[in-house]
């Protein structure tokens, strides 16, 4: 059952309550590879909340909002290849020898190794220390896992992701070697604040709006002993009442870029004289008119908590909200 208290316009909230593959089942003994990513704070609190989501009568349609609009670009993919497949291969001009070989999720116990073939959307599964770990692709073609992406430009410019794509796709090899035998993974972008202007003027810009990248996979047997590692940091803290056990997430985890020191030669000015990557550096400079000046430390953004699920209950969170940098 679904509440609307956030008051949530009725074409967009048929929607995301018509959405029946939104799943409250919770096994405290199975982990998705993507919860295996997830830094081991944001881990362990966020399966509380949905620890405590299960007690509840009902869901407000806010809750499920951003995971209903990160599967409706897959939804649509998935349907264009299984009922479409055919007439868009022809719009695009491929051979009908070619289309013929296409085929879509075959056993890979019997496929045809001459055929083209292309799994999507495939849930599997591993048993590993009494814990079940699961996972989901979006695409295995011709032996490559590819996984689409819409996000914005900033993920491609900065490379932020790119170990959480690769860790990603190598745990989906992890699950499936029968089916995933290349070494290489597929990152397939849709910018969403993508623009023309701007491809123009920086060269480290996204030339276009859809764009594929490729990262090597780790192999199996390393993405193992990290799925045995990630379990055993689970088993020691996942009975952790206080969050104050729980280790904090690092600048890394929380994709938060080193500080910045402004320095102000005229403290009066609003905007700062230079930026420099050190404190050493921007005392320097107001060293050397005599310390008249001001510095300033400008620390970043810690990203990863405007995804968290766990953000609002976060102790840490609420520190950096207070340092106004949430």
């Amino acid at each position: 059952m679904f509440t609307n208290n956030s008051d949530i316009p009725l074409t967009f909230a048929v929607w995301l309550a018509a959405d029946h593959g939104y799943d409250l089942n919770y096994d405290p003994k199975v982990f998705s590879a993507t919860d295996l990513l997830k830094p081991i704070r944001s881990l362990i609190l966020s399966r509380k909340i949905k620890e405590e989501s299960l007690q509840k009568e009902s869901v407000d349609i806010a809750e499920v909002a951003a995971a209903r609009l990160g599967t409706a670009v897959h939804t649509a993919l998935e349907y264009a290849w299984t009922h479409h497949l055919e007439e868009a291969l022809e719009a695009l001009d491929y051979p009908p020898s070619m289309r013929e070989r296409v085929k879509i999720n075959p056993d890979p116990a019997t496929a045809d190794p001459t055929d083209l073939n292309v799994y999507i959307e495939q849930r599997s599964q591993k048993e590993v220390n009494g814990y079940t770990i699961s996972g989901k692709f979006d695409f295995v073609i011709l032996g490559r896992v590819r996984d689409a992406k819409t996000t914005k430009t900033y993920t491609w410019i900065n490379g932020s992701n790119n170990h959480k794509y690769m860790m990603q796709g190598s745990i989906y090899r992890w699950l499936n070697p029968d089916i995933i035998t290349d070494d290489l993974m597929s990152i397939d972008y849709a910018f969403t604040d993508w623009s023309p202007l701007q491809a123009q003027a920086n060269k480290d810009y996204p030339p276009q709006r859809i764009l594929s990248k490729e990262l090597e996979l780790l192999p199996i047997e390393v993405v193992d002993s990290f799925v045995q590692d990630k379990l055993r940091q689970i088993e020691d803290l996942q009975s952790k009442t206080d969050q104050n056990d729980l280790p904090l997430c690092t600048p890394d985890e929380l994709w938060q870029d080193p500080a910045r020191w402004a320095f102000y030669k005229n403290p009066q000015n609003k905007k700062a004289t230079k930026l420099y990557d050190s404190a050493a550096e921007a005392y320097a400079a107001n060293s050397a008119i005599g310390n008249t000046g001001v510095v300033v430390e400008r620390k970043a953004t810690p990203k990863f908590c405007t995804y968290c699920d766990a953000s609002s209950i976060c102790l840490q969170a609420d520190a950096f909200r207070s340092e106004g940098l949430l």
